[in-house]
């Protein structure tokens, strides 16, 4: 029997994915609840584990730089080091046993500041080079050795590709995306990273392009089911699942039109699978996403 793959909610539901049958629904799952509810944050798997980083608490205070960690294996979650400023959706990867983040919202509208957390100096974050310009509503990926970031948002709409070397702690500019966007999806798959959906001026995008950093080019792929904006995702296997979102006209007219659908690509063949497994509406978006294992040994796709 194969093992199962499973989408998890922290708030209490669960999407099965049962590779052997094809069989996709929500139910009741019981994982311990997040102890800091949020919306906003981003989410970083590390040695197993999965950090949940900033956001905004559901109370209506400010931005948060609370760090809460949680142990699939377990079921429980630990406090971990607060992040220097408070930051709403910074770009978040993990490179050679690191969590990174990039950017975000901060209490003045956007932030420059990159910050670094090392396991083995569990205390700190380590603030790195400054991103060339201050960007939010954007997302990081690693390929090799770089760590890339697309578009976003500043003091208008963002069509950057910026590069982060790690080794060297400093930025490069490569080839610009074919439009600017913000609050988009991304994932990497066979070293090419793939940027689907967002919004730019206001009207979301079903595009999907393909960056190849050997190449330094960019290509357009397959358009996704419908449009979507603040969508999530994972890579597992040789798919892409994406799940959640808006296809709202604009943004800040909240709550917008809520996309609840479920999908998977498949970039060998560029083309895209609806498995017919919504996310209740109250589910739809401001979590984080993340990827780990579970007590049972299934690969799980949780959403936090």
């Amino acid at each position: 029997m194969k093992k199962s793959i499973i989408i998890q909610s922290l708030s209490g539901l669960i999407l099965l994915f049962f590779s052997f049958q094809g069989f996709a629904q929500w139910e009741e799952s019981g994982l311990t609840p997040m102890p800091t509810p949020r919306f906003g944050s981003s989410a970083a798997v590390l040695d197993g584990k999965i950090y949940v980083i900033g956001g905004i608490d559901y109370d209506g205070t400010p931005t948060l730089r609370t760090v809460e960690i949680y142990e699939p294996t377990e079921n429980t979650w630990s406090t971990g080091t607060d992040i220097p400023i408070p930051l709403y959706r910074p770009g978040c990867v993990v490179y050679s046993g690191k969590i990174f983040i990039f950017g975000g919202v901060d209490p003045e509208g956007k932030s420059d500041k990159v910050f670094e957390f090392d396991p083995q100096n569990p205390d700190t974050w380590v603030e790195k080079a400054a991103m060339p310009t201050p960007i939010n509503w954007h997302q990081a990926q690693v390929v090799q050795d770089s760590i890339y970031i697309f578009g976003g948002i500043n003091d208008t709409w963002v069509d950057s590709t910026l590069v982060y070397l790690p080794k060297t702690d400093n930025w490069v500019i490569r080839e610009a995306m074919p439009q600017p966007r913000g609050f988009y999806a991304s994932e990497v798959y066979d070293d090419t990273i793939y940027v689907m959906g967002g919004i730019y001026l206001g009207l979301t995008h079903n595009q999907v392009y393909a960056y190849s950093p050997q190449s330094n080019t960019w290509t357009q792929k397959g358009n996704m089911p419908d449009s979507k904006m603040s969508a999530e995702s994972v890579t597992y296997g040789d798919d892409i699942y994406l799940f959640g979102g808006w296809w709202a006209f604009n943004p800040f007219d909240l709550p917008g039109a809520f996309s609840p659908q479920t999908w998977k690509f498949h970039p060998t063949t560029d083309t895209w699978e609806n498995l017919g497994a919504d996310l209740p509406d109250d589910e739809v978006v401001g979590f984080a996403s993340a990827l780990a294992e579970d007590e049972e040994g299934n690969i799980c796709i949780y959403a936090i």
